[in-house]
């Protein structure tokens, strides 16, 4: 029989756990594994916008509350899998730890690069395994000797997407770049249109997607038929993984140092970044060899770095290769 693996996040609202429990239960299934999401509770804000075909409903109702049946709930869940995935911003919960007692493996998916506290200490000592995607985090596992070495696992991302040149496709077709987020006063958005102005007036062809909606949509779509541009909104989020792998790069043009959502999702699916050098956007962004981060965010700059970027990148999609070194690491059964 082979291994079923629950990975538990906190909720499945816009954050990094959602986004790697979505992208990774995806991959595994789609290799072979049973890999079902189970989140605590229900989103605070707006829930990630994307089709779960494996995923439970919240064990509580209430984003604020945790009751006894919900953790009943949860330990009558997790007896059907013989793997549990933890994401990392709520191990400190000592009731997954509890629920997950007795069962084959309990792992934790680590980005942490904080000193520990006492009681992360004490329930990390009782994992079966911490994963981690980066060499920062495993170094700093290490370093906190929480577990044996043989138990830390430093593995490749398992969305990592392998792309190519398409040349007949991009010269067709020109540059894809889509803008994601609120559209509002803060995003930069006149400037990336005055750009695109610039550059169709110099031959050449740069198609842009503004997903997402705003209090400045209905004015900018006024603005972009007004130039001339070729720009295409799409307010709703539903399917917002597809807009993004449909393009060759994500345009961050923000000028306040906001959540950057975009910009995890973006990493997360190897997507490429081209952003202002904020702080919040360098950091997320750092993951990214091929990320290209601006001083300075105007309409020169914007014109300049498109004008060097070579369209038509295509996906391939994931591995083998990068998927076996987590059935090594989780020691799963076919």
């Amino acid at each position: 029989m082979s291994s079923s693996i629950l990975w538990v996040v906190h909720d499945l609202g816009c954050n990094p756990g959602a986004l790697a429990a979505y992208w990774g239960s995806e991959v595994l299934n789609h290799a072979g594994w049973r890999v079902v999401v189970q989140p605590l509770v229900p989103p605070t804000g707006r829930p990630l916008a994307v089709d779960w075909p494996h995923v439970n409903a919240p064990l509580s109702a209430h984003p604020q509350r945790w009751s006894k049946k919900a953790q009943k709930g949860l330990q009558d869940v997790a007896c059907g899998f013989d793997r549990i995935i933890c994401d990392q911003d709520f191990m400190t919960d000592w009731r997954v730890v509890e629920a997950a007692t007795g069962h084959v493996g309990l792992y934790l998916l680590g980005r942490q690069t904080e000193p520990l506290t006492p009681l992360q200490r004490s329930l990390y000592t009782r994992l079966d395994g911490i994963l981690t995607v980066s060499r920062v985090a495993h170094a700093h596992f290490a370093h906190a000797n929480v577990v044996m070495a043989s138990r830390l696992h430093c593995l490749p991302p398992l969305v990592d997407w392998q792309r190519k040149l398409d040349r007949l496709d991009g010269e067709r077709n020109g540059l894809r770049i889509i803008t994601a987020g609120i559209v509002d006063t803060c995003k930069g958005l006149d400037l990336v249109f005055n750009a695109l102005s610039v550059l169709r007036d110099q031959g050449q062809l740069v198609t842009l997607t503004v997903l997402g909606d705003g209090p400045e949509r209905n004015r900018l779509e006024v603005y972009a038929r007004a130039l001339g541009v070729s720009v295409q909104f799409v307010p709703q989020w539903s399917g917002w993984a597809a807009w993004l792998l449909q393009s060759d790069y994500l345009l961050a043009p923000q000028f306040d140092d906001g959540l950057a959502l975009d910009v995890d999702a973006a990493v997360s699916l190897g997507v490429a970044v081209i952003g202002h050098k904020l702080p919040v956007i360098v950091e997320r962004a750092s993951l990214q060899p091929q990320a290209l981060l601006l001083d300075e965010m105007n309409v020169m700059t914007v014109v300049n770095t498109l004008k060097r970027l070579r369209p038509g990148l295509r996906l391939h999609g994931t591995s083998t290769a990068r998927i076996a070194p987590w059935e090594a690491a989780l020691a799963l059964r076919r």
